[in-house]
């Protein structure tokens, strides 16, 4: 069984109208660290910043994706930003582009589609990442309680950091705050 992983962490950005982050690049590095510690033989990429452009990263999705044989698996992890239409912001994302310059769930979803493989993990650490259910799994925008077993056997598991719709949700002094990412 080949188990990859594709980790993508993005806090500097190429345009300076969108803002920098402070531990998006951290954390994707951490999450391939723990994986590669924990899984023997993990074929894993890591891009964060500069290599996380937009052509590399839909470069470094398809083949993650679409190559992975129907044994494999594959886990996907990005944090940085993420827009209220629901895309991904690449390094050099460009404001007056967005569309052209940022990966959409739309081609995550056909990508995820394409897949062969028998499971796939993908954990999105970006603002408006909750709406990426309706996009990449297909199953709506609703909020939809279900327990393990009924997602074990389907393959796709999506972990998002934030509700459709919502922003990222903050923690500090045992106070929730809502905060606002966006470009």
């Amino acid at each position: 069984m080949r188990v990859c992983g594709l980790f993508i962490g993005v806090d500097r950005h190429a345009n300076p109208l969108i803002r920098d982050l402070t531990g998006a690049a951290r954390d994707a590095t951490a999450l391939c660290a723990l994986f590669r510690d924990s899984i023997e033989g993990l074929e894993a990429k890591l891009l964060v910043n500069e290599e996380a452009r937009h052509a590399s990263l839909r470069t470094a999705l398809e083949a993650a994706l679409v190559d992975a044989p129907e044994d494999g698996v594959v886990i996907l992890g990005f944090a940085g930003h993420g827009t209220k239409d629901h895309r991904l912001v690449a390094h050099d994302t460009s404001v007056d582009d967005i569309p052209g310059t940022s990966i959409d769930m739309g081609t995550l979803a056909s990508l995820f589609r394409r897949c062969r493989a028998r499971a796939v993990i993908c954990m999105l650490d970006c603002c408006f990442s909750g709406g990426a259910a309706a996009r990449v799994l297909d199953i709506g925008l609703a909020a939809r309680a279900m327990s393990l077993g009924e997602v074990a056997g389907q393959g796709r598991l999506l972990f998002t950091a934030s509700l459709p719709g919502v922003g990222t949700r903050a923690v500090r002094n045992r106070t929730l705050r809502r905060t606002k990412r966006e470009l």
